[in-house]
């Protein structure tokens, strides 16, 4: 028998709606996908920033216009589960 390890990260925990640079104005929600006319209307007048529509489970909710970055998410360290197995006999 020997160890058969996998690793699982851990679920992302979202970014609160604070610049990286420590101020919480200027900050818009980050909006994936093609957009509607309401939403290319509401990225017109700065309410929100949009991004890419090939998307993943970690990626950033928030974008600062002072300082063209967005809030990546915050993800906990990935957990390892290790199991015995019959492997490699």
């Amino acid at each position: 028998m020997k160890n058969l390890d996998i690793v699982y990260p851990d679920p992302c925990i979202p970014a609160e709606k604070v610049c990286p640079y420590g101020h919480k104005d200027n900050i818009v929600p980050i909006v994936y996908g093609m957009p509607g006319a309401e939403t290319m209307k509401m990225a017109e007048q700065g309410l929100v920033h949009l991004a890419g529509c090939v998307v993943s489970d970690c990626d950033p909710r928030w974008y600062c216009k002072a300082h063209e970055t967005s809030h990546e998410t915050k993800s906990h360290r990935s957990m390892i589960i290790s199991w015995r197995v019959p492997y490699g006999q």
